[in-house]
């Protein structure tokens, strides 16, 4: 959703992979809860926002586009 690129997916994957883990962890330890079930709350969270707002196939870009047939992009 982010990129279209192998090559800039996997830094992406390895940062909102080790970002969901610390934040999970932390969350977990402060609200005593499961640590694995908040890593993957975070990751929910993390993956929604990123499918309504990623800037070229997120619902919000979608959205303008149907607004604005003018911004649709060339498809290569």
């Amino acid at each position: 959703l982010l990129t279209d690129r192998f090559e800039r997916m996997l830094p992406i994957a390895a940062g909102v992979a080790m970002g969901s883990a610390a934040l999970g962890t932390i969350i977990s330890f402060h609200i005593d809860a499961a640590t694995g079930a908040a890593i993957v709350l975070v990751q929910a969270a993390v993956f929604a926002l990123t499918f309504i707002f990623a800037p070229k196939h997120g619902l919000y870009a979608a959205l303008k586009r149907t607004r604005n047939p003018s911004q649709v992009p060339k498809t290569p």
